[in-house]
């Protein structure tokens, strides 16, 4: 896996756990970017498959 010192979203979530209660923000932050990340790479998926005219079945 990767080591403790280089960031992960997964990880940074995974350690704020214990801290929910305190400070949530450890959680919600990295949670809105992999959400981000995602949703964007899903609206950049969907534009290209219609600028191109991919057909799906």
């Amino acid at each position: 896996g990767v080591q403790p010192p280089i960031p992960e979203w997964g990880a940074m979530i995974h350690e704020g756990k214990s801290y929910i209660r305190t400070n949530p923000t450890l959680m919600i932050y990295p949670g809105l970017m992999i959400m981000l990340v995602v949703v964007t790479f899903n609206l950049l998926g969907e534009s290209l498959s219609e600028l191109f005219g991919v057909k799906r079945r």
